[in-house]
């Protein structure tokens, strides 16, 4: 994969899929059938141990948490944002639905590793719009993406789920607080310019992530981190220090609370595991008692 390429296909799909959703409002009374929409496949673009590497270092990670043996990388969980933005685009510009993409919020994602991969096996894909609930003027589309070994496992769960805001202001949810027992798993450092190098990094150059004036023309005091940055961040981190090994992690799952302004210094945080599920609680949060933007939890395999 290499990546101007990779950035090209991204701005592509992602003006197609804006064209897409213009032509559809124009059209009255347009609606749409779930049961229709088309379930894309194709191939999973190869990566070198080079472009792994460089992405793990980039979202604050350690390459030696993914060396695999014979100088081979296992491709990090959360790799497939960094490709599979111009998919997720391409399944909503061909699903018909009738709404204007321009103020999408990403409200949460998850990733599921059936089975590790490394750099050098072929796979193949699907990617697919699972739901779409209204709420009154709220809507939110769920995809999912699927990595499939070349006899049909699946190898890799991937989920996004996207949130059209209503334009009315609506009666607002209390914030979830920090616990005071929450432990401080690490830093979450972010710079001012950390869209710009996550935007160059994944191909998703939408100008809320690094322009100050198109930030406040969306509402917001100014650019805010990409929620697959930060998610990214938490998986490293859930890796090496909660499960300890690349083979031990099952599944991360994280919500979007409140947009990351930057730059950002914030914190990493968990508590103790649910005794009936075993998953481990996530949170970002300057510290407890403060307002979490980020919350989730980590499930690890024996």
């Amino acid at each position: 994969m290499i990546p101007g390429i990779q950035q090209l296909r991204t701005i592509g799909a992602f003006s197609r899929l804006l064209a897409s959703a213009a032509a559809s409002s124009l059209r009255p009374g347009t609606g749409f059938d779930l049961a229709s929409c088309p379930r894309l496949a194709g191939t999973v673009p190869r990566a070198s141990t080079r472009t792994l590497a460089r992405f793990v270092e980039r979202t604050g990670g350690d390459p030696d948490l993914y060396r695999a043996p014979g100088d081979s990388f296992f491709v990090p969980p959360t790799f497939f944002a960094a490709w599979a933005l111009p998919e997720f685009a391409r399944v909503l510009a061909v699903s018909g639905l009738p709404f204007n993409f321009v103020r999408t919020l990403h409200a949460a994602s998850s990733v599921q590793v059936h089975r590790l991969t490394t750099c050098e096996e072929p796979l193949n894909f699907t990617a697919s719009v699972e739901a779409v609930q209204r709420t009154g003027d709220r809507t939110r589309i769920d995809l999912k993406l699927e990595q499939i070994a070349l006899r049909g496992q699946p190898v890799l769960t991937a989920t996004l789920s996207l949130v059209l805001p209503s334009r009315r202001k609506g009666a607002r949810r209390a914030p979830e607080l920090l616990p005071e027992s929450a432990t401080r798993l690490d830093s979450l450092e972010l710079g001012p310019s950390e869209g710009w190098r996550y935007a160059r990094l994944s191909g998703d150059f939408n100008p809320v992530h690094w322009s100050r004036s198109a930030a406040r023309l969306s509402g917001l005091p100014g650019p805010i981190a990409h929620g697959f940055n930060v998610m990214t961040r938490v998986c490293h981190v859930a890796v090496g220090k909660l499960a300890g090994k690349l083979s031990r992690f099952g599944m991360l799952e994280v919500a979007f609370r409140k947009p990351i302004s930057l730059p950002a210094t914030l914190g990493l945080w968990t508590g103790q595991p649910d005794a009936g599920t075993g998953r481990i609680p996530l949170w970002v949060a300057a510290g407890p008692g403060a307002i979490t933007l980020l919350t989730g939890h980590v499930e690890l395999v024996p």
